[in-house]
């Protein structure tokens, strides 16, 4: 009598229903479209900011000095409406 050999699949030795395989597969694939898309936004953020926003690729300390000079009542720190950080001339002087 000869043995009978049987040839197991790969697939069949699984031990993980194959609707879990799927369902796995869709979790690490909504991860990784997570995380590419929160690298992109702080990229997107930076590149924005560096055109958008003219005094970020500036000299800040040279831009309040000329600023100083020029403006009678000093300068201030504010957001512009891109919500870039720029320094400007007050427009009165700060009463105390």
């Amino acid at each position: 009598m000869a043995k009978k050999r049987h040839h197991f699949s790969p697939l069949a030795l699984s031990p993980i229903n194959p609707s879990l395989h799927f369902i796995l597969f869709l979790a690490i694939a909504f991860v990784l479209v997570m995380i590419v898309a929160v690298v992109m936004q702080q990229t997107s953020a930076r590149a924005r900011a560096n055109l958008f926003c003219p005094q970020s690729n500036v000299d800040q300390r040279a831009l309040i000095e000329n600023l100083s000079a020029n403006c009678p009542y000093g300068v201030e720190y504010t957001k512009d409406a891109n919500r870039c950080g720029v320094w400007v001339c007050k427009n009165a002087p700060v009463a105390y």
